[in-house]
């Protein structure tokens, strides 16, 4: 309708494809374009644990399939910053409210290569997403000193920045009541589990006769006749993506649409378009 935008990823499951082909090093059974780019999308992951200031620059820490690698960068020039934000995306728009958005990762790899004074944790060269996902937590750094920021990744988290130190607190909004629970020294990643443990314990019990997200899934499993492997992943998306939703309500969750597209959103930048969906 008017005033809605899509965006598209164009032949995304065919590039996927062509990648998983030519990095395949076995000639096992024949995976069809939607498996290899699940695989591919599970090969790419990069989660940020931490952005530790060192020196004139950042100690970018990524948890990665297989363990945990760390990149020091330079800090970016302002120069840098905007001639990345320029070439990393292009937004095009498109007949009938529709959006193609192209990604160039050459942006991100060539500004990580300007940066990079060292990266631990592989045998190699680090892959393009880990040096994308890296050049990005280097620009969005929380500067020393700089005071509160919303922490992205749970509802509700912040982050205070003061001279020497990084603390974190939950604070949410509970039957009109502000709530806030001092989470402390910790690194991101430590602060995002520690968040969802409180927020467990503070969210209220679901209303009687309203079915929660957690409900709704297990119900979506028992009623239909899925392979061992895909109800697996089901299980292992909701754990993932989406475990401080799990106790809301379907009506609180259809009413926060604004919450479901930053998720979204979130789940796409971080994790690809296939996991979002």
């Amino acid at each position: 309708g008017r005033g809605v935008s899509e965006t598209t990823i164009p032949n995304a499951e065919e590039v996927d494809a062509d990648l998983f082909r030519k990095i395949r090093l076995d000639d096992g059974e024949e995976v069809d374009a939607y498996e290899a780019s699940r695989i591919i999308e599970q090969l790419s992951q990069a989660e940020v644990d931490d952005v530790v200031s060192e020196g004139a620059g950042f100690r970018v820490l990524l948890r990665v399939p297989g363990g945990t690698t760390a990149h020091l960068l330079r800090m970016p020039s302002a120069k840098d910053v905007i001639e990345y934000r320029r070439g990393f995306a292009r937004i095009l728009d498109l007949p009938f409210n529709r959006q193609e958005l192209t990604v160039n990762l050459a942006a991100a790899g060539a500004l990580y290569q300007k940066l990079v004074q060292a990266a631990e944790g592989y045998a190699g060269a680090a892959p393009i997403i880990h040096q994308a996902v890296a050049v990005k937590a280097a620009i969005d750094a929380v500067p020393p000193g700089s005071g509160d920021w919303r922490a992205e990744g749970v509802v509700g988290l912040y982050v205070r920045a003061g001279a020497r130190s990084k603390t974190f607190r939950l604070q949410r909004r509970i039957s009109r009541r502000l709530v806030t629970r001092v989470l402390g020294e910790r690194s991101l990643a430590q602060a995002r589990r520690a968040a969802m443990r409180e927020w467990a314990k503070l969210k209220p019990v679901a209303p009687e006769g309203k079915v929660t997200l957690e409900t709704a899934w297990a119900r979506f499993l028992e009623e239909r006749e899925l392979a061992p492997k895909t109800e697996a992943l089901y299980r292992y998306n909701l754990a993932q993506y989406l475990a401080h939703w799990r106790h809301r309500t379907l009506e609180e969750l259809g009413a926060d649409r604004a919450g479901v597209r930053n998720l979204y959103h979130r789940l796409s930048r971080h994790h690809g378009r296939v996991i979002a969906s």
